[in-house]
């Protein structure tokens, strides 16, 4: 809550949040500029990533995908700009892609992390999910061999 000047409204802002109103809804209820809104809704968002994680128990499940990399707003593009989406120049994994490793165990536990561009690599996972799998776990993966990596080094 920090720099917040209507910290008397932040209860309120959330209780909306919660029940998914819109920026506009909001703005209207609690007398704001739509602007404060958003950022109070960025704020809170990104003080998820500040919350422990949580480590993954029992059989643990864990594979990555990949997104074409955005470019959105940046003024200088190495690339001709893409259409509604669009594809990548190059066929396959590239480094046009951004790597996301997704990792769950069957008790809840969750996790997405952005690893890298391109492929990843055994230092990927460990920084991803690293110390966070308890002795005793089962880690289910495809065949990729810096999954093979981490678990010999891991386990």
């Amino acid at each position: 809550m920090a720099g917040l000047h209507r910290k008397d409204l932040v209860n309120s802002y959330l209780e909306q949040m919660h029940r998914q109103q819109s920026l506009h809804k909001i703005k209207m209820s609690l007398h704001i500029n739509k602007k404060t809104a958003f950022d109070w809704r960025h704020k809170i968002l990104s003080s998820f990533e500040d919350v422990e994680k949580k480590n993954f128990n029992g059989i643990v499940e864990s594979d990555e995908t990949f997104f074409l990399q955005s470019d959105k707003g940046n003024k200088k593009l190495n690339r001709k700009g893409r259409k509604r989406g669009g594809g990548s120049s190059k066929r396959g994994v590239s480094d046009e892609q951004v790597a996301v490793i997704v990792t769950a165990d069957r008790k809840g536990s969750m996790d997405l992390t952005v690893a890298t561009l391109g492929r990843i690599e055994k230092k990927d996972i460990e920084n991803a999910i690293g110390n966070r799998i308890n002795e005793g776990s089962i880690l289910c993966t495809d065949g990729h061999v810096s999954y093979k990596g981490f678990a010999k080094d891991n386990y």
